[in-house]
């Protein structure tokens, strides 16, 4: 079976849940669609957890990918020495209050290898996958969407700013002959959604619809259609 999950946040008791949940078995494959990180205790812990996973994938989020940038200028400012710059001050406190405050302080307190192992997944992480199941049907996972999105445009020529500013609206038919699934889009795309729970509609699956009413991560089996909530 294909399961789709996103939005783990630093949880690593949620993701050991999920896996519990699913029932997960070695034939299976589970893909984690972005921020795996902030907000939780434990996002070193878990990003090293799904490192040593060889059937969970996961693709690039906006909050991975702005604790990328930030913590390697981070280490990188802290091995060299001197002062970070006031701008790059001014994106630290930012990215701290909305969420990356834990993250930070769990890279502070890992060691050398640990930092680098997480700096690194982060870092090879794609921003979509492309899935085709036995039966040929075909989804695109991505965190958000697809910004500037044009059905004439190679999924590769996109630029990673189009995959982490984008946004997907529910009302809208992307493609027509595969089925685009986020992890996550808000009541301003999605205003009759449900909140926190799967939502389908013209070849569009978003697994959750404004999660500030919920922590659940949600998950959705693409063979059957099943949903699950830890």
């Amino acid at each position: 079976m294909t399961f789709v999950a996103s939005n783990l946040y630093g949880r690593m008791d949620k993701f050991e849940k999920l896996i519990k949940k699913i029932n997960l078995k070695e034939s299976d494959i589970l893909y984690i669609l972005g921020n795996i990180v902030d907000f939780g205790e434990d996002s070193i812990a878990l990003v090293n957890e799904l490192s040593a996973q060889y059937n969970v994938y996961a693709v690039l989020g906006e909050h991975d990918y702005k604790a990328y940038l930030l913590l390697s200028e981070f280490d990188r400012i802290i091995r060299e020495g001197g002062a970070p710059s006031v701008n790059f001050s001014k994106e630290m406190i930012e990215w701290s209050q909305n969420g990356g405050q834990p993250t930070l302080e769990a890279f502070k307190d890992a060691d050398a290898d640990e930092k680098e192992g997480f700096l690194d997944y982060l870092s090879d992480l794609p921003v979509f996958e492309e899935v085709t199941l036995k039966n040929g049907k075909e989804f695109v996972l991505t965190c958000r969407g697809i910004d500037n999105f044009d059905k004439n445009t190679d999924l590769y020529d996109y630029e990673l700013d189009d995959f982490m500013n984008g946004y997907l609206d529910i009302e809208k038919t992307y493609f027509d002959d595969k089925i685009m699934v986020v992890g996550y889009v808000d009541y301003e795309h999605t205003p009759a959604g449900r909140a926190g729970k799967v939502n389908a509609k013209n070849n569009n699956i978003a697994l959750a619809c404004d999660m500030s009413e919920t922590d659940d991560v949600v998950c959705v089996c693409l063979e059957t259609n099943e949903e699950y909530y830890v």
